[in-house]
């Protein structure tokens, strides 16, 4: 597909993303409560979230819900390629973050029914990110590690940031960490510590 298409299309799917609720977001997710994050990961510190246009409204704390539909639809248009499905979580909690220079992280909690869900999701999430690992549209991937924590760091096309993520399978938790490094590559001494956190 040519990569201008390719853009248009990710664009068009992302505009029929279910609209979210005008009340703030709940800051619990079934089970799920701030403790479950960490309130500093390496450089990067927990702040209130400021909302997203047609995800969540704010609410005043660190960590918001997340519609766990709209989530798993969210991170399936990151593939560049054909990937298998992501198993559909039952709860999701969220986290933001900015360092010194303003750069932001994000964290997501994954509650799934049993560990076997959990561990697919991780599989078929890695699958997902593999497809794009010698494209450029819509992110290159660079995979640094996939054992025991899977490792990447991406460039997006959309506004040419770059970032760090970090996902771990905790049981029936799959927890996510990503991390704005535009400018301020992170060394593998700060990624170690960021793996070791999660």
């Amino acid at each position: 597909m040519d990569p201008s298409r390719a853009a248009d299309q990710v664009a068009s799917e992302r505009a029929h993303l279910p609209s979210a609720s005008a009340t703030p977001a709940a800051t619990r997710a079934g089970d799920l409560d701030q403790s479950v994050f960490r309130a500093s990961m390496g450089r990067w510190k927990a702040v209130p979230g400021e909302g997203d246009e047609g995800t969540y409204q704010p609410n005043g704390s660190w960590v918001h819900a997340l519609d766990p539909a709209q989530v798993v639809q969210g991170l399936s248009l990151q593939a560049c390629g054909k990937s298998p499905a992501l198993p559909q979580p039952k709860h999701v909690l969220a986290s933001d973050y900015r360092d010194q220079g303003n750069r932001p992280a994000v964290g997501q909690a994954l509650r799934f029914a049993d560990a076997g869900r959990a561990k697919a999701f991780a599989g078929a999430y890695a699958a997902l990110l593999k497809t794009c690992t010698a494209r450029k549209n819509p992110m290159a991937v660079t995979v640094l590690s996939t054992s025991p924590q899977l490792v990447d760091r991406r460039a997006m096309l959309a506004d040419g940031s770059a970032w760090l993520e970090v996902v771990s399978v905790q049981g029936n938790l799959v927890k996510l960490f990503a991390a704005n490094e535009q400018d301020a590559k992170l060394t593998d001494a700060e990624v170690q510590a960021i793996t070791k956190a999660i």
